[in-house]
C-alpha cells in the first residue's frame, strides 16, 4: 500500500512546481476572482497559510494561492540629458531617421490577396424563377 503511494506521488509531482516564497509586500484575493488588493504579510503560519494585514487595517488568513508578489514602488528620477545624448548623436539619429521610401507614381500601393477558389452560384437555387422582378 505504501509504495502504490509513492509510486502516486512522484508521478502527482513530476507536473507541480514551487510556489515562490512571500516577501513582505503582496496582493490578495477576498474571493476567487475578485479583484488584487494590496496588504502586507504579518505572520507565515505554514507553507501555504499566512496571515496578512490589509490596507483598511484587518488581519485576514490567506492561502499561498490567493496572494502574489508585489513590487516595492520606487520613484525613479531620470536626467533627461544624459538619456538623449551628445547632439553629434542626436545629428547621426536624425540622418538615418530621414529615409524617404519610395512610393509609386500612381500612389497607390498593391496588396496581394490569397488566391480564393472560384465559387459558381447554384442554378438550382438562383435561377430565373427566384429572380424578383
Amino acid at each position: 500500500m505504501e509504495q502504490a503511494r509513492q509510486k502516486q506521488k512522484k508521478y502527482y509531482d513530476r507536473s507541480t512546481k514551487e510556489r515562490p516564497i512571500l516577501e513582505n509586500l503582496i496582493y490578495y484575493q477576498d474571493k476567487p476572482g475578485t479583484r488584487w488588493k494590496k496588504g502586507k504579510i504579518v505572520k507565515s503560519l505554514n507553507d501555504r497559510s499566512y496571515l496578512i494585514q490589509t490596507e483598511e487595517g484587518k488581519t485576514l488568513r490567506r492561502n499561498k494561492q490567493f496572494l502574489k508578489r508585489r513590487r516595492e514602488e520606487i520613484d525613479i528620477e531620470t536626467n533627461i540629458e544624459n538619456d538623449i545624448g551628445t547632439n553629434e548623436e542626436q545629428d547621426r539619429v536624425q540622418q538615418h531617421a530621414t529615409l524617404v521610401v519610395p512610393i509609386p507614381p500612381n500612389n497607390r500601393i498593391s496588396l496581394q490577396n490569397r488566391p480564393h477558389r472560384t465559387i459558381k452560384k447554384n442554378p438550382k437555387y438562383f435561377g430565373p424563377q427566384f429572380v424578383n422582378s
